[in-house]
């Protein structure tokens, strides 16, 4: 198994085992540990189930339904950028997610990935 590289996700966290065996294996290959989280258990994947609660309570519920699929993939590129590079978080002591990443890993190169 591969050494992770800093900054490189180490590991996959996966709801009810919604991966196949293939991708299983695929992503054990590649040096990532799989961890399978038991339905209905939020305590143990807490952060990914508040970002979900933010998404659906600041962006989703301001963004018209009927809106086109790319102008919506579009808005939320711009909703993501705000929410990761200027909006305080107070669980991060007011810093964004970008400057926390900045103070304690100095390490981690910070890439524009997205489509947009």
């Amino acid at each position: 198994m591969k050494e992770p590289q800093e900054g490189i996700c180490s590991s996959l966290f996966l709801k009810n085992n919604s991966l196949s065996p293939a991708g299983a294996s695929r992503h054990k290959l590649r040096g990532l540990k799989l961890f399978v989280l038991p339905p209905h258990s939020p305590k143990l994947n807490g952060r990914v189930e508040r970002v979900h609660r933010t998404h659906l309570e600041e962006f989703y519920a301001v963004i018209p339904e009927s809106s086109h699929l790319e102008k919506s993939n579009i808005a939320l590129y711009k909703w993501e950028r705000v929410y990761n590079q200027s909006r305080p978080h107070q669980a991060l002591d007011y810093l964004t997610p970008a400057e926390n990443i900045g103070k304690y890993h100095p390490g981690v190169i910070l890439k524009k990935f997205h489509m947009y």
